[in-house]
């Protein structure tokens, strides 16, 4: 898909403030996660996604993204209660673009890393079996 130099250019932007601006599990999670420290997989953090709707070109800006393996993981904070139906939405765009989502919530990702690791883990390890 080619995306126009103007929604690439904005949607770098927001990717670049969201990322200056990440929050405390954002931040654990990208720490286990950089640098393939995850069975040899780059993510990207703060990533932007591009799909089409009648010809005009969006963007999401997911937390993190493995690109080779069309995996996404979200940590969704409080915020996420409130807007449930248009992350389902969301979701929904994305798994029908072929990526699989983890989502994990604050308190996961603070009190439960070794799980969270666990299914990262698991989850990369099913994907790369499935793209052999």
């Amino acid at each position: 898909m080619k995306v126009p130099h103007k929604i690439y250019t904005e949607a770098t932007s927001r990717a670049r403030e969201l990322r200056k601006k990440a929050t405390e599990s954002e931040e654990i999670l990208w720490e286990i996660l950089r640098d393939k420290k995850i069975v040899g997989t780059k993510f990207y953090r703060q990533r932007p996604v591009y799909y089409s709707v009648n010809d005009k070109i969006f963007f999401f800006i997911v937390d993190f993204c493995a690109d080779e393996i069309k995996l996404i993981i979200e940590a969704d904070g409080g915020y996420h209660d409130e807007i449930e139906e248009k992350d389902h939405l969301r979701d929904n765009i994305l798994e029908g673009m072929g990526y699989k989502l983890l989502h994990f919530t604050n308190h996961q990702i603070l009190k439960e890393r070794e799980i969270i690791v666990l299914t990262i883990k698991s989850t990369i390890k099913g994907l790369k079996s499935q793209n052999v």
